[in-house]
């Protein structure tokens, strides 16, 4: 089958959830189709990463991302029913191009990466498969009600109105929808929504060795995200502020040696004021599956969250035992005490934490249901089998 790609981002180099899964996505459904990738990619990104994707697309087209946050795209969101989403999103010269590529090729399908692209792509009969991977509005609508001053609060959700609106609209226009997770599929008004989870590889993340790990003196203790993503932002700085003096404090008492290991590309500043004794950031460490193998518990606190997380499957696969709230669980069947610890409180996360660095028992046995739980349920493999046989055939 020859596919047609357009995503809204270039998912090389591997700096998000949703880089690995359209890169996964891509080398797995290369062995048995032809793509051609239509993407944005932001000033940071080189041909060198292009060449990596032409590894495994017959061909590579990219459009400059333009900056989100300037005076002609508030305008232009302002005075249209365009959320600022789309506006940001919408590259005549991307679209140019696909109409361009419809003609003089033929593709069988064509594949959406996110919503937010979809008014790039020209009118077509072809069938189009639309992957979400979130549900944009409910987290923006979340942030908004949760961390946008009141007095902003009624023009935020005019956007998100905007926004819910034209990603409505995209459900019901496509020939097959694909979500990340069973609550979001719900949540889309089809019956016929095709999940496909987010997933691990686990030959590249593979399980440590749980009582050797418990044995090392100095217990680190992991955050690690993209920092673009406000709901990481958030995230770490509970952490810094709630939880760390407190979990710090606790643990030098009783003589248990940790550090707070903060890890992620352009740590904003304001995240690193937070910075108290035993905290480490990190902008430049090595690969994720290197820092899960070096590290002794995964910290995760939620508070926004849609689709499944990546962070928390890798973690798991690599036998990092996961403190996380029942919002970091979210489309998964995970059971507190038997493969992750929840918390929803500070004292809470501080115990669950706590806890599992000084019981062995408990360390082993979270690590080792976790892997086994990864390994049944959210291989890549198997979920680009199941989504290349009910969404590219």
């Amino acid at each position: 089958m020859k596919i047609l790609m357009v995503s809204s981002f270039l998912p090389y180099p591997i700096t998000s959830g949703g880089h690995i899964r359209l890169y996964n996505t891509i080398i797995r459904l290369s062995k048995h189709h032809e793509i051609t990738l239509v993407a944005e990619m932001r000033t940071n990104q080189t041909d060198a990463d292009i060449a990596e994707l032409k590894k495994y697309c017959k061909a590579v087209y990219t459009f400059q991302r333009k900056k989100q946050w300037t005076i002609q795209n508030i305008c232009k969101a302002f005075f249209s029913l365009d959320s600022f989403l789309v506006v940001g999103h919408t590259l005549p010269e991307m679209k140019s191009k696909i109409a361009d590529l419809l003609s003089h090729e033929d593709f069988d399908i064509i594949d959406v990466e996110t919503f937010y692209v979809m008014q790039n792509l020209p009118t077509t009969t072809l069938p189009i498969v639309l992957m979400e991977h979130n549900i944009e509005y409910q987290a923006y609508e979340k942030f908004t009600v949760q961390k946008v001053p009141s007095f902003l609060r009624p023009l935020f959700l005019w956007d998100v109105w905007k926004m819910q609106r034209a990603e409505e609209a995209c459900w019901k226009s496509v020939t097959k929808l694909v979500s990340l997770s069973p609550v979001e599929a719900g949540e889309m008004g089809r019956k016929d929504v095709i999940i496909a989870p987010n997933g691990v590889d686990t030959k590249v993340f593979t399980f440590v060795d749980p009582k050797k790990k418990f044995t090392v003196r100095e217990k680190k203790i992991l955050f690690i995200g993209t920092f673009q993503w406000i709901q990481n932002v958030t995230s770490c700085r509970y952490i810094l502020q709630k939880i760390w003096p407190a979990l710090y404090a606790k643990c030098k008492a009783e003589g248990v040696d940790i550090s707070m290991w903060v890890v992620g590309r352009s740590i904003p500043e304001s995240i690193k004021a937070l910075g108290s004794e035993g905290v480490i950031f990190d902008e430049n460490a090595d690969e994720a599956s290197v820092v899960f193998a070096s590290s002794h518990v995964l910290l995760f606190p939620v508070s926004i969250a849609v689709g499944t997380s990546l962070k928390l499957f890798e973690a798991m696969a690599s036998g990092l035992p996961v403190v996380t709230s029942p919002l970091g669980i979210r489309g998964t069947e995970l059971s507190n005490g038997e493969n992750v610890l929840l918390a929803q409180s500070e004292d809470e996360f501080i115990d669950g934490v706590y806890r599992l660095l000084t019981d062995e028992k408990l360390y082993t046995f979270i690590a080792k249901n976790a892997r086994e739980y990864v390994e049944k349920n959210f291989s890549w493999d198997e979920i680009i089998k199941h989504l290349e046989k009910e969404a590219f055939s």
